[in-house]
């Protein structure tokens, strides 16, 4: 059974260390200004004897909430989509060279294109080593016709020329 992998541990640690980093970041802020912003309200709201208290100090906090879950929703939201564009460029890399390789292999390139670039993906080490096994693969068909050709022409026995046709069978998908 094939394990289907979507995963690339690199990139999606380190973007889910970042983000969790931002938020930390981000809730410390929110914290540090609410922390201030309430000590003001109720500043104002103790040093008011002569004013009629009618709920204006819970209103007033609830309005500062109100204010800074909006504003960390928005900064939220926009460094989801940072993170989503990040992500999607990244996929589109591993794509674009995924493409390159299989136009390679479909005109039975089998040299490693790539061998000095670090390959973003597992897949695409996949891609090197399988195309590795295949250059080889290729080699000894090569070698084995060859040898087949010198032995039909030296007319050498059936029993050698059937066995490097059944070796040349074997190599064959």
């Amino acid at each position: 059974m094939r394990k289907t992998k979507y995963i690339s541990h690199q990139i999606q640690g380190s973007l889910l260390i970042a983000l969790i980093v931002f938020e930390v970041v981000l809730i410390s802020l929110a914290i540090f200004y609410l922390y201030f912003s309430f000590d003001e309200i109720i500043d104002q709201q103790i040093y008011s004897i002569h004013r009629k208290q009618q709920h204006e100090t819970l209103i007033l906090i609830f309005m500062e909430l109100i204010k800074v879950i909006f504003i960390l929703s928005i900064i939220n939201i926009l460094a989801l989509f940072l993170v989503h564009v990040f992500w999607d460029q990244y996929i589109k890399k591993v794509l674009k060279q995924f493409r390159h390789e299989l136009k390679n292999i479909q005109s039975l390139n089998f040299n490693e294109s790539h061998k000095h670039r670090k390959n973003l993906h597992e897949v695409l080490d996949l891609v090197e080593k399988w195309k590795l096994l295949e250059q080889q693969r290729c080699l000894k068909l090569t070698k084995l016709c060859q040898q087949l050709d010198e032995q039909l022409e030296s007319e050498t026995s059936k029993q050698k020329i059937s066995l490097t046709l059944k070796e040349i069978d074997q190599l064959l998908p």
